[in-house]
């Protein structure tokens, strides 16, 4: 059981470290987007599902290099909330992915389109967007921007040159923004239904250990008994 449950503890221990991973990547790389609210909060519960299995996984491993009954209780129940969490995770990643696609559509359509005649903060939002997602223009290149193109458009580009069309970013940032913002929730979400399907079992599997642990050792002053 020892082994088992070793094995089981670095494969948490592994997934806990990627959510940390995903969820910290994932708010930083929205940070600067304004009208994404929702977005951070599927964040902050992929972050918080993450240290709740590293404090899942010191508990397994204390109930790994002993066989305490109230120990093996507590790791499945933190399980179980670590299998309620991610539910509640990928629920919300696929609703977020709907979301999103209103929010390209619309919000993030229009801060292209007030480029020129919105204000400083919208279009410091807009030139962030199109350098760190390497994208130019909403729809394509020409659908926002004639020659010279934003500086934000040829992020490879040499200092005093102009940003011209042959020289921007190919893809435009609908594409992008699909890529960066629905992409990794379809993903976050995929892979927190399978990891909830198991940890929903392995919370089973060690309920059942605990409660072999307590007859085995009733069985065993039974037998103490009866030899005295």
């Amino acid at each position: 059981m020892r082994f088992v449950l070793i094995v089981i503890n670095v494969a948490l221990g592994i997934l806990a470290t990627v959510l940390l991973v995903i969820g910290i990547l994932h708010l930083c790389r929205i940070s600067y987007i304004t009208g994404l609210t929702q977005a951070f909060n599927v964040g902050y519960i992929v972050i918080g599902t993450g240290c709740l299995l590293f404090v899942t996984v010191l508990i397994g491993g204390a109930a790994s290099m002993r066989d305490r009954k109230f120990l093996l209780i507590m790791y499945g129940i933190l399980l179980l909330f670590s299998h309620i969490l991610q539910m509640i995770m990928s629920i919300l990643s696929f609703l977020e992915v709907i979301g999103m696609t209103e929010f390209i559509n619309g919000e993030l359509a229009s801060k292209f389109e007030n480029y020129h005649n919105g204000t400083s903060s919208n279009k410091d939002e807009v030139e962030r967007i199109q350098y760190e997602w390497q994208c130019c223009g909403f729809g394509n290149i020409t659908y926002n921007w004639k020659d010279p193109l934003p500086k934000s458009c040829c992020p490879y580009k040499k200092m005093k040159e102009k940003c011209e069309k042959n020289k921007s970013s190919r893809e435009d940032c609908k594409s992008a923004a699909i890529r960066v913002l629905q992409v990794p929730l379809k993903a976050c979400g995929t892979f927190a239904t399978i990891f909830a399907i198991f940890e929903f079992f392995l919370a089973l599997w060690t309920f059942c250990t605990a409660s072999n642990i307590k007859n085995n050792a009733e069985n065993l002053n039974r037998y103490s008994n009866s030899v005295m």
